[in-house]
């Protein structure tokens, strides 16, 4: 063994998101019912293209955050609509709750244009599109994997949440492009290619999810800034071809905090930072890695980073550490059967571990 040293609630949390949504960093919070055994009205597919069209469906609610509009209860099967996703929400602002839907068995992705432009779209069953102040609550989203759909796909917005979902079967659970404050909880996903996916934006909370099962990536955060991913559960990752490849996949991101997840069965590695600056990975469990723990690439954004009171059990290497600016501390680390941590700022910091 080593250990190192030194080195209406709904409503109410619309009202909430916002920019200073990650001030108070991870906080523990109890998991939430799945609602995937309400009874559910038949619905054709749902798109939206501007509030007048949003306005015109019908549901309750003004749009406003006090009474958002509210999609629910609802079964949506895309099976009979060969190109439509269930669900399109594009170009408005209006406040929208979808609650206790299922949506389901789209089989491809609707294109359409943006200013006479392309769109970009990604193939899913939920779509979102510079759109804002939307939430997903207590949803099922399903797909076959030879479909090819992944399950929710957000461009260019803001303010969205998704909470209490399980989406299952699909290409990609959920992929996430250019949004900011954007919020993931008290979700299961299973079964799928890939599990979540984020590229470009500010602002994003991932916590108190399980992705079960993730052949491509489980979390994985690209050009991100203020990154929480706190208390979630990832399993039996089997990843791509790459000793680096990792359930949690953080690269070209600052300001960030990962605490607190139970990672286990990575073929490859636990949690891997490419180009990361201002990191702090703390009191996570990470077991049966097939190579690295924790591994952190040299920095180029520079720092500071802290690596502290996690415990790696069962892998190649424990910790791996690059840069001049990162404190490695008070780590449990057992039961690796190459080199238990490696800082690259130390003299001394080459610690084998106990077999």
């Amino acid at each position: 063994m080593i250990h190192s040293s030194r080195v209406s609630v709904l409503i109410g949390l619309m009202l909430l998101i916002g920019p200073a949504f990650l001030m108070a960093g991870c906080v523990e919070a109890e998991p939430g019912s799945m609602g995937d055994e309400i009874v559910r009205t038949p619905h054709s597919p749902i798109r939206v293209y501007n509030d007048t069209q949003l306005h015109d469906l019908g549901f309750p609610g003004e749009g406003t955050a006090e009474d958002p509009y509210r999609i629910e209860n609802l079964n949506i099967d895309s099976s009979a609509y060969d190109i439509w996703p269930g669900l399109i929400l594009a170009f408005t602002s209006k406040h929208v709750i979808v609650s206790n839907c299922s949506i389901s068995n789209a089989t491809n992705g609707l294109m359409f244009n943006d200013g006479g432009k392309p769109a970009d779209v990604f193939a899913s069953q939920v779509f979102v599109y510079k759109a804002s102040n939307i939430m997903l609550s207590s949803c099922v989203v399903q797909s076959t994997l030879s479909a090819g759909v992944g399950g929710i796909g957000v461009v260019s917005s803001s303010n969205m949440s998704v909470y209490d979902t399980v989406i299952s079967d699909t290409n990609n659970a959920l992929k996430v492009k250019s949004v900011t404050n954007f919020t993931f909880s008290n979700n299961l996903v299973r079964s799928g290619l890939d599990g979540l996916y984020f590229e470009g934006g500010n602002g994003l909370r991932v916590d108190n999810n399980t992705v079960n099962g993730a052949l491509g990536h489980a979390v994985s955060v690209e050009s991100v800034n203020n990154v929480s991913i706190c208390d979630n559960t990832l399993l039996d990752y089997s990843g791509g071809n790459s000793l680096i490849f990792a359930p949690i996949e953080i690269s070209r991101s600052s300001d960030g905090e990962i605490r607190r997840n139970l990672i286990d069965g990575s073929a490859h590695s636990g949690i891997v930072l490419f180009d990361t600056e201002g990191y702090i990975v703390d009191g996570n469990t990470i077991t049966n890695s097939g190579n690295y723990g924790i591994y952190l690439d040299e920095p180029a954004l520079g720092g500071p980073h802290v690596i502290s009171n996690n415990t790696v059990t069962s892998a190649e290497y424990g910790i791996w550490a690059e840069g001049d600016n990162t404190s490695v501390e008070n780590n449990v680390i057992t039961d690796i059967s190459w080199l238990g941590i490696y800082l690259s700022n130390s003299d001394d910091g080459r610690w084998w571990a106990t077999p």
